[in-house]
């Protein structure tokens, strides 16, 4: 037919499977041999796949990853590394000091309570721009919060806010109108005293 021979076959090697599908081969006639391409060339690329490839593992569970500073606790940092294992087939060349690896954090920081296993985000590795895998970032303990440090950033914050400085100049005016009134009223009643108790002759 004009879509020529096809062949869909799988083999296994060194704990290595592939599946090869090949078609469109040709049909030989060599002699009194009749050849028929798509089974060589399946052996061909088995051949090439379990010698050019390997699985390789490319992150450890519990690998440190990166450090990520804590707000709010007096740990002040935690350690993200890896949630799993990540197994890959890389070519048979590849190092794993050679591989890529992308990091997504929700942000530079995180506030405690940080409990340990906690989610912080994911690592993806990569090379030569093919992804491999990604695995999930986990604290690799935790981060209790400090109800002084809660208290305190509160205090700053409240403290930063226009209405809370608009309220306490009203105060602060209210207040300095009180002390001159009573200063005022007092230097009358000292006038006045003075004043009441001459016994002039």
């Amino acid at each position: 037919s004009q879509s020529g021979h096809c062949l869909v076959a799988t083999a296994e090697r060194n704990n290595k499977r592939f599946l090869s599908v090949v078609m469109g081969a040709e049909r030989v006639e060599e002699g009194k041999r009749t050849i028929i391409r798509s089974f060589s060339e399946t052996t061909r690329l088995f051949n090439w796949g379990f010698d050019n490839f390997r699985y390789m593992t490319l992150l450890e569970d519990g690998e440190p990853i990166d450090e990520i500073p804590v707000e709010l606790s007096r740990t002040d940092h935690v350690t993200a590394v890896s949630g799993g294992t990540l197994e890959a087939l890389v070519p048979a060349g590849l190092k794993k000091d050679f591989t890529e690896r992308t990091i997504q954090l929700a942000g530079e920081s995180i506030e405690a309570p940080v409990e340990e296993g906690q989610t912080l985000g994911t690592v993806t590795v990569s090379y030569n721009g093919v992804e491999y895998g990604t695995v999930e970032l986990v604290s690799s303990h935790a981060a209790e919060l400090s109800k002084f440090l809660q208290v305190e950033r509160q205090a700053v914050e409240l403290a930063q806010k226009p209405l809370v400085w608009a309220i306490a100049g009203v105060v602060g005016v209210a207040v300095l109108a009180l002390l001159i009134r009573n200063a005022i009223k007092n230097r009358r009643r000292a006038r006045g005293s003075g004043f009441s108790g001459y016994n002039g002759r």
